[in-house]
């Protein structure tokens, strides 16, 4: 018997059968699986036992714990006479596959803690505006240049920034609010980052920001996936909004096996 060494959309169908979110057929097509395919069913238990192992483990020095608990505590380690023990293949794979899910689930770990700042890079980068018209002395472009060739603090440009005031030509004030709107975003302030959204209005493709940095803040201040799909869901019902690709993919991401583990 080969136990299924599971992949990331094999454990998305054990959670959503673990935690009753299958419909009917799709339940019992799962649980005629389990009762006919004996690799299938060593797949989920072992899917059952790493869960609760990866909930108790994860922690910030779990892999140098995993390299002594590797060598110690599986099927497989260092026998007291320093010998390896002659297992069956079944043995190995069950070591092999529980190994799998704490190693995956400490790399899944890692990246779901450190997706609301990646997800703000990604979605609303902070960089050099392009440079049209000859305008590379714009007094904003050398404050966002400043910034990004990191020449300047993130405190000294948003103090630049808030100096550009609303009566200056070319929309510099509205451009320079949108900015303010990704830095107070960095920075978890999110009323502030709505109120600068707000104020960059007259910009082409404001409002769209606005929707996507609103999701990015409730990402950002660690709300319930119920409140993030909320904001997510008058993006995802436009398939024409600027960001309807990045909704997209933060739906996935949110919605996830290792999301709904994590968070």
């Amino acid at each position: 018997m080969n136990q299924i060494i599971p992949d990331e959309a094999l454990l998305d169908q054990f959670e959503a059968y673990h935690s009753g979110r299958m419909n009917t057929e799709d339940q019992n097509r799962f649980a005629n699986r389990l009762a006919t395919e004996p690799g299938f069913n060593e797949s989920y238990h072992g899917f059952l036992t790493s869960r609760e192992a990866i909930e108790i483990k994860i922690s910030d020095d779990l892999k140098a714990k995993m390299k002594k608990w590797q060598k110690q505590s599986l099927p497989g380690g260092l026998s007291e006479a320093g010998r390896i023990r002659r297992l069956p293949w079944s043995a190995w794979a069950a070591a092999a596959a529980l190994l799998f899910l704490l190693t995956f689930g400490f790399i899944q770990y890692r990246s779901v803690q450190s997706y609301p700042l990646d997800a703000i890079d990604e979605y609303q980068p902070v960089q050099a505006l392009t440079l049209r018209n000859g305008d590379q002395d714009s007094g904003l472009n050398g404050i966002i240049r400043d910034y990004t060739s990191e020449a300047a603090t993130l405190d000294q440009t948003i103090s630049a920034l808030l100096k550009i005031r609303p009566e200056t030509p070319g929309n510099e004030y509205q451009k320079a609010q949108s900015y303010l709107a990704k830095l107070y975003l960095r920075q978890g302030l999110c009323a502030d980052a709505a109120a600068a959204y707000l104020r960059s209005g007259e910009l082409e493709g404001a409002r769209d920001e606005a929707e996507i940095g609103a999701v990015l803040c409730l990402i950002r201040e660690g709300h319930t996936r119920e409140e993030i799909n909320g904001a997510l869901k008058p993006i995802l019902d436009h398939p024409n909004h600027s960001y309807a690709l990045a909704a997209r993919e933060i739906d996935q991401k949110i919605n996830g096996f290792w999301w709904r583990l994590f968070k």
